[in-house]
């Protein structure tokens, strides 16, 4: 709820600043300081939750399955570490894009919500990459659950075997992100090439 009224006021500030011409200027430098401060914030938060979830009060210090008991541990640990995780993913990707040339314009906004991009768009170029990769290592993924290579039998009514799955393809979709991620700062180093002017509707 904070995080609501606090991008609805930042957002109608910078509006309002938008229509004042002696103010477009000092406003864009303002907007990109509140953008570096909140991902900051919000980058310090989440890796202090999922450190926080991890190791504090008989946390599963990283240790996700019981080889002994053949059974998963602290899974719900591990769901609030996993949602940490995206949070934080949103976070660097934010100061990426607000404080260097090394991103695409909005890719931040990518992170928080994939509904507001038009076509021809790099950014929806890069999603359709990425979801691609989820789909293709999902169904291996799915494929060694219904047929486990170990001979084991994937109990499919065990509630804790349900929760990893949710878990897990949260993981394939933050490998997928990394990886579109990693290939596009490579090609972006193989072939330099000069940031257009953004517009104020980019800004925003």
């Amino acid at each position: 709820m904070l995080a609501g009224v606090w991008w609805t006021v930042k957002h109608s500030l910078c509006f309002s600043s938008r229509r004042n011409k002696s103010l477009r200027t000092s406003s864009r430098v303002a907007q990109r300081r509140l953008e570096v401060i909140e991902g900051g914030a919000v980058l310090l938060c989440s890796v202090v939750g999922m450190l926080l979830e991890q190791f504090a009060a008989q946390g599963p210090a990283l240790q996700l399955f019981d080889s002994s008991q053949h059974h998963w541990m602290f899974l719900m640990n591990w769901q609030h570490s996993t949602m940490y995780l995206f949070f934080s993913l949103w976070a660097a990707v934010s100061l990426i894009v607000q404080s260097s040339e090394a991103a695409p314009l909005a890719l931040d906004r990518l992170m928080l919500a994939v509904a507001f991009f038009n076509e021809g768009n790099l950014v929806l170029e890069l999603l359709r990459c990425t979801l691609t990769l989820l789909q293709g290592s999902w169904f291996w993924q799915i494929g060694f659950v219904l047929y486990s290579p170990h001979g084991q039998v994937w109990d499919q009514s065990d509630h804790n075997n349900v929760m990893f799955v949710t878990m897990c393809f949260s993981w394939h979709l933050a490998v997928a992100m990394a990886t579109v991620s990693g290939i596009y700062a490579a090609m972006g180093l193989l072939k330099p090439r000069d940031r257009e002017p953004e517009s104020e509707d980019e800004i925003l």
